[in-house]
């Protein structure tokens, strides 16, 4: 997003200064097949190439999280009954590893930008998983793009003044402004995909490719030591930054454009770095590529059943 020398029109910063297709989680569990070919040929007409390259200041890391489960995440129920929850929460099981996601994310304290899908079950996750920093001061942003794919019922949205005050009752937060919702327009609770399956694939893909585009843009704003914008929003930083993003299982399959990476768990969160300019001009990667971080692969994902009881 190009900088502008006029702050007047900024909005606040909502940072902080702290120093699933409707059929998506019946796929998933069918194994790398289907991912496979979703992850495929990702970039889409128009998209930018590495000559319009900009690279962020200072280290950065990416942090993916796919939303604790859901009603619609219970594989014993028909799947008929699955995809009609409206905007499912969370389960019990759900708010427990939502709790115990927040005792095991080691970076915590390092977050300097929370970005969540503005669904239910997303920015309730992100209310109970990162309460120690939200209560410090730092906003969930809530990003359209980041939604669920689909049209189905569990793909709908909320409408959000109604959203936001029942999860501000459920997670009993200290503030009522731990959700920065702006960005979400009226009437986004449906979502046009297309006619035919190949136009919704298509549509999925921008989407995945606006995301990569826009974490990168708030990446390299965020880096900067002054004016750095995005999105209307002041956002730098002048140091190294860590962008939390939660979200759904399936955006998660094309934003990695991993055919070997495993389908993500419930509560699950994996670290990605940048590729270094060598990497980008001279082994073809694009700079907005998400790269599993090494620490990030030696981590175990999976909750121990024990530890959720």
């Amino acid at each position: 997003m190009p900088e502008t020398d006029s702050t007047s029109d900024l909005k606040p910063d909502p940072f902080g200064r702290i120093k699933e297709d409707e059929m998506t989680m019946s796929k998933n569990n069918k194994g790398n097949k289907n991912q496979k070919s979703r992850r495929a040929n990702l970039q889409v007409k128009g998209s930018p190439n590495e000559s319009a390259a900009v690279f962020p200041e200072r280290k950065v890391t990416i942090h993916l999280v796919r939303h604790a489960q859901g009603p619609h995440n219970l594989t014993h129920l028909p799947i008929k009954m699955r995809v009609n929850f409206v905007d499912p929460g969370l389960t019990d099981l759900g708010l427990a590893q939502s709790t115990l996601l927040r005792s095991r994310f080691e970076p915590m304290n390092r977050i300097t930008h929370i970005l969540s899908s503005p669904m239910h079950r997303t920015l309730l996750t992100a209310l109970v998983a990162f309460e120690p920093i939200i209560a410090k001061g730092l906003q969930i942003v809530a990003l359209p793009e980041l939604r669920e794919y689909g049209i189905a019922p569990c793909s709908t949205g909320s409408d959000m003044s109604l959203l936001l005050a029942s999860l501000y009752s459920k997670a009993k937060v200290s503030r009522d402004d731990c959700i920065d919702a702006s960005m979400v327009p009226a009437g986004w609770e449906q979502q046009h995909e297309g006619a035919d399956r190949a136009e919704w694939l298509q549509t999925r893909k921008r989407r995945a490719q606006l995301v990569l585009e826009k974490l990168h843009a708030l990446a390299v704003a965020a880096t900067k030591a002054e004016r750095g914008v995005w999105e209307g929003r002041e956002v730098h930083q002048g140091r190294d930054v860590e962008i939390l993003v939660v979200t759904h299982s399936g955006l998660i399959i094309d934003l990695e454009q991993n055919d070997d990476a495993p389908s993500y768990q419930n509560a699950e969160y994996r670290s990605y770095r940048y590729p270094t300019r060598d990497e980008v001009e001279n082994c073809g990667m694009p700079y907005y590529k998400l790269i599993e971080t090494r620490e990030s692969k030696k981590r175990v994902h999976k909750f121990a059943a024990d530890k959720l009881e």
